[in-house]
This record gives structure tokens, C-alpha cells and sequence, in this order.
């Protein structure tokens, strides 16, 4: 009953903070029809988990539609993804749809215990790394455990970047913190919990951190500036000194050449003298 409410809660806040968007399918929605991001519509027509002594079985059976009128579409595939970010993808040979036609298939994966299944995604590509919450997505069952698993991963990957290609990211808002949280809390309560979703640091300390790190860094901007001005200053000054002593010595250069010219004309002015007193 513990258990039971936790799921609860957790799925209210899922839901409160609106994680999912519009094009996602609820999890383990079936028979409702979703558009895939090649631009088929998906109908996932069952899903079934069967546990094993030690390992579990998860089959689904879907229809792909092509309902653009001019488009051929190659078909898309499915993947598993499983509550550690790890995934494995749908293998076989696919064909092409053209507009109007419509294909059937069933797939079956097979997992160790260890693990424990999350999110099936249809159109996350071969190579894809983690999960997208633009894609259609189901929870391998409605048990309360895979519903946790599938809401943990879904908090723990839908914040994203849109151009981040290599891992999913740590939650970015409390909320999304909290849903991760929770859910890990009731996966771990389960039998076979596998490993856990990484929740990443909560937000809100994280956020304070980043905070002091803004003010010291501002600190040091500070300490900074006021010894770049104290340089100018002193840079300033320098130059001032500089000038004025350029100054002093051009004035004692012209000085200096204007009592040689000044001794030159009292030499004439004497000699002059002493010519006219020999005359006379």
C-alpha cells in the first residue's frame, strides 16, 4: 500500500509538470494512434511482459500507417529503453510505405533481471542514445514499478539540449528532481530494481552553489577592475613625469644655445671696441 501511493504521487507530479508533450502516447497507451517523427502514424495494439526465472520477455505487436498523400517513408523501428539509460533496439528487415499502405508487426525483446525495462520508444533511430519525449513512448506494463521506471527515466532525460547527442542529462528543475526521486524510491522497493536512474545533484543546492560561484566570481571581476585602473592610474602618471621631464630638457638645450650666442655677440661687441680705441 506504501508502494501503491508513492506511484500515485509520483504520477500527479509527472503530470502536474507536464513532462510529456503532446505527440507522446501515456504509457502503455494502446490503440490510440500517434505521429512518429518520420511522419507515420503508430498504433501500439498490445504489449505483454512475462517474467522468467531469471530474466524478462517484453512483446508488442503495432501498425504503421502511411497517411501523407504524396510521401514514401521508410519504416521505422522501436527501442527498449532500459531504467539505466542503456538501450537495445528492434532488429529486422524493414520495408517502405507508400502513401495509404499499412504494415503489422509483433517484436519480442529479452532481458536479464538485472535490468529492468523502461521507456518503449518508436523512432528514436538505431544508433539513438538515450530517449526522446517528442517520440511516441509506452511503459512496458501498468505496473506500478515499470509506470516509476518509466516516469524516473522520462524526468531524468527530458531536459535535455536539443543538440546533445552522446547521454542524457541530470533533471534541471526541482520538480523533475523530485518525479526522479520518487521514482528511484519505488524501484528500489521492488524485487528486481536493476540500476537505478542518475537523478544528478538537486537543482535547488545546485543552484545556490551556482549562485556563490557567480558572487565570487563577480568578487574577483571587482578585485579585477579597481587594479586595472589603479595601473592605468599609475601608467598615467608615469607618462606625466615623463613629458615634464622632456620638457625641462628642451628648455635648459635652448638656453644653453642662447648664452653661446650671446657670449659670441659680446666677443664681437669687444673686439669692436678694442679696434676703435687703437684708432684713436
Amino acid at each position: 500500500m506504501k508502494v501503491l501511493k508513492r506511484g500515485l504521487f509520483l504520477v500527479s507530479i509527472f503530470l502536474s509538470v507536464s513532462l510529456a508533450s503532446a505527440a507522446t502516447a501515456a504509457p502503455g497507451g494502446l490503440n490510440s494512434a500517434a505521429l512518429g517523427p518520420d511522419g507515420l502514424t503508430v498504433v501500439m495494439t498490445s504489449i505483454q511482459k512475462v517474467l522468467k526465472s531469471g530474466s524478462t520477455q517484453v512483446s508488442i505487436s503495432y501498425t504503421l500507417k502511411n497517411n501523407t498523400p504524396d510521401k514514401k517513408i521508410d519504416e521505422g523501428a522501436f527501442k527498449l529503453f532500459y531504467s539505466d539509460g542503456s538501450s537495445d533496439p528492434q532488429y529486422g528487415f524493414f520495408g517502405t510505405l507508400f502513401p495509404g499502405d499499412t504494415v503489422s508487426r509483433s517484436y519480442t525483446w529479452e532481458f536479464l533481471n538485472a535490468q529492468h525495462g523502461a521507456i518503449i520508444e518508436y523512432g528514436s533511430g538505431f544508433f539513438g542514445s538515450y530517449p526522446d519525449s517528442s517520440n511516441p513512448e509506452w511503459a512496458i506494463s501498468q505496473d506500478p514499478s515499470d509506470i516509476a521506471a518509466f516516469n524516473a527515466l522520462s524526468s531524468s532525460t527530458s531536459a535535455s539540449s536539443a543538440n546533445s547527442s552522446s547521454s542524457p542529462s541530470a533533471p534541471k528543475t526541482e520538480a523533475q528532481y523530485q518525479v526522479c526521486i520518487e521514482g528511484n524510491k519505488i524501484l528500489s522497493a521492488g524485487s528486481n530494481p536493476g540500476k537505478l536512474p542518475d537523478c544528478g545533484p538537486d537543482p535547488a543546492t545546485q543552484s545556490n552553489s551556482n549562485s556563490l560561484q557567480v558572487n565570487s566570481s563577480n568578487d574577483d571581476a571587482n578585485v579585477n577592475a579597481a587594479s586595472d585602473a589603479a595601473n592605468a592610474s599609475a601608467d598615467s602618471a608615469t607618462s606625466d613625469a615623463s613629458d615634464a621631464l622632456a620638457a625641462i630638457n628642451s628648455l635648459a638645450t635652448t638656453v644653453a644655445s642662447n648664452i653661446a650666442i650671446i657670449k659670441s655677440q659680446v666677443s664681437i661687441l669687444l673686439g669692436l671696441m678694442s679696434q676703435l680705441k687703437l684708432k684713436s
